[in-house]
């Protein structure tokens, strides 16, 4: 997980993602600021099970408050992470002399720090409580400090897919449903598959090929190969970045893609896509930028998504 676009740690395996984009502009040198999405307010009132997101105002990324045995934590939300995370500082702070063990990292991580298992007794999400489960806890100092709004840790998909649940980034919800629940009205199902490391990916097509996207909330900007997608005429200048392994302060200049439309089956057309392409062979990221663009109801145990257009969607252009 190197700066804005290698996502990619594994530990048991561990997908962690979260990609905080501190400062950015275009290549024109226009000065650039996240948008918040203007449908964004706290109601007065949220249906069962159901949880109000916030935005991280430097990157844009989701959060959830918390509970873990009894204590309070800002998690971000990452669809693209097996397994929610800790920070070790927030572990050490308020459960001192609690157990740990060491974690073997798998073959092929790039993640540089040592994680440990961490016995939780409650995690409580809004309605929600999950008892007696392992989360990982790691040294996430350097995403910490390059966020707007002080973090704790990462909810990850062990804790995301629980049961059926729909996230929206356009409305800022995030609603979980008993299995027997039929699915809410409006959402259709896309070609998608779990990977090696447990997540899942969609199928897009781009017209000339098809390629498959890991569903990414803790990701800024979607992201491809080059190798996999056309140059474009713009690039995106990165001035500031940082994840799990290390704060970046340098400028470095990452080519866009030229815009192109991804049908994902029959549910959804996203019109000139525009990812940020990348050197590495990594898998292509589908982040909040278009994931803005739809409501998405995983259901994990089933190994199935369904997506329908979100109502309020607001495509950013950074």
């Amino acid at each position: 997980m190197n700066g804005l676009i290698r996502k990619y740690g594994a530990i048991l395996p561990v997908l962690l993602s979260a990609i905080a984009l501190l400062a950015f502009r275009q290549a024109t040198g226009a000065p650039m600021t996240y948008t918040p999405v203007p449908s964004w307010t706290t109601p007065a009132s949220t249906p069962p099970n159901s949880i109000v997101l916030r935005q991280d105002p430097a990157s844009g990324l989701l959060l959830v408050s918390a509970w873990i045995n009894g204590k309070p934590c800002t998690l971000i939300v990452d669809t693209g992470t097996t397994h929610t995370v800790f920070d070790t500082q927030f572990i050490q702070r308020n459960f001192p002399g609690s157990p740990r063990s060491p974690i073997c990292l798998q073959p092929g991580s790039n993640v540089i720090s040592s994680p440990e298992a961490f016995a939780v007794g409650t995690l409580r999400l809004g309605e929600s409580v999950q008892r007696s489960f392992f989360a990982v806890v790691m040294d996430i100092s350097s995403l910490r400090s390059a966020l707007g709004t002080p973090v704790d840790g990462i909810l990850g998909m062990n804790s995301l897919g629980i049961a059926p649940f729909v996230i929206s980034a356009s409305q800022g919800r995030l609603q979980w449903f008993p299995g027997s629940t039929p699915h809410p009205d409006g959402f259709l199902p896309i070609p998608c598959r779990k990977n090696s490391l447990g997540g899942i990916t969609i199928s897009g097509n781009t017209g000339t090929r098809e390629l498959d996207f890991l569903i990414d909330s803790g990701a800024t900007f979607t992201s491809v190969p080059a190798s996999c997608w056309p140059n474009g005429p713009t690039s995106l200048v990165i001035q500031e970045t940082a994840d799990i392994n290390s704060r970046i302060s340098r400028t470095e200049t990452r080519r866009r893609g030229t815009p192109l439309n991804i049908c994902f089956g029959n549910a959804l057309t996203l019109p000139g896509v525009e990812p940020v392409l990348t050197e590495n062979a990594i898998p292509c990221i589908l982040g909040l930028d278009m994931l803005r663009q739809f409501d998405m109801l995983i259901d994990m145990r089933r190994g199935t998504i369904r997506i329908r257009p979100a109502p309020y969607a607001q495509k950013d252009h950074p």
